[in-house]
């Protein structure tokens, strides 16, 4: 988890976005509806997103596996293991990124 989410502050850090302070300037909270579909984001936010990480992906790639190459090495080498953890970094980044337009 915790690896996880430097992950995801890398990759927002190298598409240069910036996380707005308020909740409600990128996040759908207008109604209960929103809630309880787990606070989607506005559609402009995400398409501003993909597209920055789209343009920064090889970078991207580049820097999570310099970053994190023992971590990864270590999910590998332990992935046969039933309930081992390492999830979608175990399938690799790439996999993430592929829906990402270019």
């Amino acid at each position: 988890m915790l690896l996880e989410a430097h992950l995801h502050a890398l990759v927002l850090e190298l598409a240069d976005y910036r996380v707005l302070a308020k909740a409600k300037q990128f996040l759908r909270v207008a109604n209960d509806e929103d809630v309880q579909a787990g606070l989607p984001m506005m559609d402009g936010v995400l398409n501003e997103i993909s597209t920055k990480v789209g343009a920064a992906k090889v970078r991207i790639l580049a820097a999570a596996h310099g970053a994190f190459a023992a971590e990864l090495a270590n999910v590998r080498l332990h992935r046969s293991r039933p309930g081992s953890g390492g999830g979608w970094i175990r399938r690799g980044l790439r996999s993430r990124l592929r829906a990402v337009p270019r």
